[in-house]
Order: structure tokens, then C-alpha cells, then sequence
């Protein structure tokens, strides 16, 4: 009884030390919160160019609950059942074989493969090249919070609107997860940073670096900005409406709160069927 006992944990275990399965908060169907559980599932093994990650925080974020209810179907399609979860901070537990930046023990912090997603789960495969190195002076979930955010306002900034030093750049909604990121990613390129904010935030994006701050809750920014060299909104509706009226001729609006263009979804994920009939922006004025 006790060598099969311990034949059982060996099998159950695996050669390396790790489970051959593991507890993953899994989306069966796309719907409500029904459609998803905590369920054992099998421990994922890494290619030649990915990580193996204990992850011990995961980010949750809006694409999160719009993956689950089937409203990015026209730009990812996932074959279900599938992991959820687009962040993590975790320890590396296992290297492909031809990663070289990482070795077994790192911290590091990520952003999973959009196509696969997985970060909601015991362990996650993470490409070496989505990982970073956490800092030492970040906690996991802290860490965790980042990659997404950080890794939208970045692209957006620097990318897309080519921001640079000496420019005027309006970026609505300043104070949540994505606006916390791109005030001071715009302040390092050198902007000057106009946001909205209401009476509750507005110390909160002043200390990010903002120079400008209106209140959306009495005053609407188009009456009291205008000229400005680039605009990120990160609200939509009626806000992304006035950051056309606030930009210069000819400057560009680039917005995250909508569904996605056929030039980004292109550029971005290769696909453009059926992408003309959505509602999303990156326009110029």
C-alpha cells in the first residue's frame, strides 16, 4: 500500500519536481459568469522559446469580462475551453530550451500571448519575450498590474501617436489604469499633459505629472483646451467627441474605448473580415 501510495505521488507530481495538473479559472462558453469555473486542468508545458511561471498575481481588466461575454469574437476567437487571464507576476519554474534571458528562480512580470491568454491559473507559459525581470522593490501584486496597462499606454503614446517633447497631449480619464500610465509616460517623452479627472482624482493625476487638469464633472475640457497636438481617449461616447474638438487641424485621436479599426486589427492581430462594421477610432482631425 505504501509503495503504491508513493508510485501515485511520483505520477502525480512528474519528474521535475511540478504537478501534472492544475487549478485554472477556465471559460467553457462564452455568456455570463456561469460560463466559467475553477477546474483542474493539465499543467502546460513551455516551448523552446517560453517560460514556465508559478504565478502568484494575476491582473484582471476590462478585456477580461468582454472576453468572456463574446464581444472581442470578431477580433479573437479562442477554442474553448480556454484560461482566462492576460497578466501575471510569478516566479519561472521552467525555460524552453532556447531561452537565454531567464533561468529558473527569476521574478518576473508579463503579458501572455493574447492569441492563448492563461494568466488566470496556477502556473502559465509566458514568451520570453512578454516577460520582464520584476524590479525588487515590487511586490507580485503590484507587478501584476502592470504589463497591460502599461504596455497600452506605451504603444499608444509612442507608437501611434508619436508623442515628443515640447508637444500638447490631452489624455481623457487620466486616472484610471491606463490614464495613471500615460500621464507619465508622456511626461518622460517630454509633453505637456491636459486630463479629466474628477474632484476625487485630481490629486492623484497632478502627482502622476498631469500640468492640466479639468474637472468632467463641471466643466466639459473642449470649452477651456483647445490646439493640442495629440489626443488619447480612454472613455469614449462623449469624451471622444471632445478630444476632436480639443486637437489641432490635422492631429490625431487615438481612443481604446471601442472596438478596434480594420488598420489596427491589422497591424495588431492580422485580421480585418468583417472588422468594417464596428465602431472604433483612430482617426485625424
Amino acid at each position: 500500500m505504501i509503495e503504491q501510495m508513493q508510485r501515485e505521488e511520483v505520477e502525480a507530481v512528474g519528474n521535475q519536481g511540478l504537478p501534472k495538473h492544475m487549478q485554472a479559472f477556465v471559460l467553457k462558453a462564452y455568456g455570463g459568469p456561469e460560463c466559467t469555473s475553477l477546474t483542474q486542468v493539465p499543467l502546460p508545458e513551455p516551448a523552446s522559446r517560453q517560460l514556465l511561471v508559478r504565478v502568484r498575481a494575476a491582473g484582471l481588466n476590462p478585456v477580461d469580462f468582454k472576453t468572456r461575454r463574446g464581444d472581442l469574437r470578431p477580433v479573437q476567437r479562442y477554442r474553448l475551453p480556454a484560461v482566462l487571464g492576460n497578466e501575471l507576476a510569478g516566479e519561472v519554474v521552467a525555460c524552453g530550451d532556447q531561452v537565454q534571458r531567464f533561468r529558473v528562480g527569476d521574478r518576473v512580470f508579463a503579458r501572455v500571448d493574447k492569441s492563448a491568454m492563461g494568466a488566470f491559473a496556477q502556473f502559465a507559459v509566458v514568451e520570453d519575450g512578454h516577460a520582464a525581470v520584476m524590479p525588487a522593490s515590487l511586490d507580485f501584486a503590484t507587478a501584476a498590474a502592470i504589463p497591460l496597462a502599461g504596455l497600452t499606454a506605451l504603444q499608444a503614446l509612442r507608437d501611434e501617436l508619436h508623442v515628443a517633447s515640447g508637444q500638447r497631449i490631452f489624455i481623457s480619464g487620466g486616472a484610471g489604469g491606463v490614464g495613471s500610465f500615460a500621464i507619465q509616460i508622456a511626461k518622460h517623452l517630454g509633453a505637456q499633459v491636459a486630463t479629466t479627472a474628477s474632484p476625487r482624482g485630481e490629486a492623484l493625476v497632478r502627482q502622476l505629472g498631469a500640468d492640466t487638469v479639468v474637472d468632467y464633472t463641471k466643466e466639459s475640457p473642449e470649452t477651456v483646451l483647445s490646439g493640442f497636438d495629440g489626443a488619447f481617449d480612454l472613455v469614449g461616447g462623449r469624451a471622444l467627441a471632445q478630444a476632436f474638438a480639443i486637437v489641432r487641424p490635422g492631429a490625431t485621436v487615438l481612443s481604446i474605448a471601442g472596438m478596434p479599426e480594420p488598420q489596427t486589427a491589422s497591424k495588431d492581430l492580422g485580421r480585418v473580415l468583417g472588422l468594417q462594421a464596428l465602431s472604433g477610432w483612430r482617426a485625424s482631425r
